[in-house]
């Protein structure tokens, strides 16, 4: 049951990790600390949305509790037993409340659990921290113990961590009730018992989040103004690409491409505002679609799509192209389990995580997700029987045993990009109206129909060399007799 639960919950946050960290490890030219902080930076962007959805919660949570307080101590303190919880029940319903609504008040701090198990699984058993020293840590991947008391050796760094973490809890808790405030503190110090003797890879990760979610509560807290926050960030690229430019001493292809990416993104915040005008009339003229219902259904196709292309059809046929080399594999015996695991992993990168996004945020923004999935579902549609290349060799563990950069060969990219925008121009003639729902059913049906039937010949296939393994077996441990005849007419056996 934990295996399953780590393959859908866990294993797609993983995968970010892993995405973010590689990519930037590449770029910084080896340099695990840096990726490290980039790693948490990017992880702190991702999940603003849902923080700052999870503090309108706790904010509407705050404002019901406060507005219903008096109230509250009034019912209690004259009616007891049943009588108390009739009362209760009545005046929470003529307040259109219920008191599991209270968990709102947590989801801050519950959304901080699955990603921590994600870095905990991924950080702290990543061989490239072992044996690099990063910012006077003689090795990122043990207990930093910086700080030696006789024969005592003290992790400091977790203890800067706590202590970040618990100002971070200070200017956010300002006005709070003590009962929020003990919640965060109690937080700060499960994650210093936890992270106290980890990897010190680890305990910087978390310790650029503390940082970064301080200061992102330091801005919200005290409002200040977005003029000041540009200013802020464009000091700070300024100074981070002169650092790359003239004192990095990575590739210089690298280099530049990071620089690239600092000066985008502040030709994006210069001109977010055409930019968000330009997607909206985009979007209302081509995209948009008013009913709901069909957003929804489209949505729940979309990823349907995605699950069975990828968590069924493209691992079956790649198992059933040679079964042998993934039956009777260590502990496994036929191929399925390998089939199951990537099926599991495929639900929660495709359905898991995606409709928990999908129902925590607004109408407005499912638009936008049914919109973003049912583009990403055509493409890979494309991308897997339209494009085709020669990538290598898979391991049972469906990995390219060498993966080739993506500048290997100029034909398939330009390929990929013909259809891409081929594709762009149909999807937004065609994505509201019933041809395109229409194809989107005969594509989800079909992808079933070949699993199935990729599923049926991979038993049939494995049958057959499963008798084959057993009589070859019986034959070896089945002991024949024979007899030696002599001129003599003697006969011995």
């Amino acid at each position: 049951m934990a295996s399953v639960l780590y393959s859908i919950v866990i294993f797609p946050l993983v995968q970010v990790l892993e995405l973010f960290f590689l990519f930037i490890y590449r770029v910084s030219s080896g340099n695990p600390g840096i990726a490290l902080c980039g790693v948490s930076l990017a992880i702190t962007v991702l999940t603003l949305p849902l923080y700052m959805k999870a503090e309108v919660w706790q904010a509407n949570e705050r404002n019901i509790q406060q507005k219903m307080a008096e109230k509250i101590k009034k019912i209690k303190s004259a009616f007891k037993g049943d009588e108390q919880y009739m009362i209760l029940s009545t005046y929470y319903r003529q307040n259109h409340y219920h008191p599991v609504y209270a968990m709102r008040s947590t989801f801050g701090l519950l959304i901080q659990i699955p990603f921590f198990i994600a870095a905990w699984s991924y950080l702290s058993r990543l061989e490239v921290l072992n044996g690099y020293s990063f910012m006077g840590i003689a090795d990122l991947g043990a207990p930093d113990g910086l700080l030696q008391m006789h024969t005592i050796r003290i992790n400091v760094l977790p203890i800067i961590m706590t202590i970040i973490n618990v100002i971070s809890g200070i200017v956010y808790t300002k006005g709070f009730s003590i009962k929020e405030k003990a919640q965060l503190y109690s937080m700060a110090a499960l994650f210093l018992i936890l992270l106290y003797n980890s990897p010190a890879g680890l305990v910087l990760y978390w310790t650029f989040n503390n940082l970064f979610s301080l200061i992102k509560n330091i801005i919200m807290r005290f409002r200040i103004s977005e003029k000041l926050l540009f200013f802020a960030l464009l000091i700070l690229i300024i100074l981070f690409d002169a650092y790359i430019l003239f004192i990095h001493p990575g590739a210089l292809i690298k280099r530049l491409l990071l620089v690239f990416m600092s000066v985008s993104l502040i030709a994006v915040l210069l001109m977010k505002h055409k930019i968000k005008n330009t997607y909206q009339y985009f979007h209302n003229k081509f995209l948009a679609n008013k009913s709901i219902h069909s957003e929804n259904s489209r949505f729940f196709i979309s990823i349907s799509i995605l699950f069975f292309l990828v968590g069924l059809v493209i691992p079956s046929a790649l198992i059933l192209s040679s079964p042998g080399e993934f039956s009777f594999v260590e502990s496994y015996t036929s191929p399925f389990p390998f089939l199951c695991i990537v099926l599991m992993q495929s639900f929660g990168v495709f359905v898991f995580w995606p409709i928990c996004l999908y129902f925590f945020f607004s109408k407005n923004i499912r638009q936008h997700f049914s919109v973003i999935f049912s583009f990403i579902s055509l493409l890979a549609m494309a991308n897997t029987f339209l494009v085709f290349d020669n990538f290598g060799f898979l391991t049972n563990v469906l990995v390219f045993s060498e993966p080739k950069p993506i500048y290997s060969n100029i034909v398939p990219i330009t390929i990929n990009i013909f259809v891409l925008i081929t594709l762009s121009i149909f999807f937004c003639f065609f994505h509201n109206r019933f041809i395109f729902r229409s194809i989107q059913i005969i594509t989800l049906s079909s992808l079933m129909v070949m699993g199935i039937i990729n599923v049926y010949k991979i038993q049939s296939a494995f049958n057959i060399l499963a008798g084959e393994i057993s009589a070859k077996h019986t034959r070896v441990h089945t002991i024949e007799p024979f007899f030696n005849f002599s001129k003599e007419e003697k006969m011995y056996c």
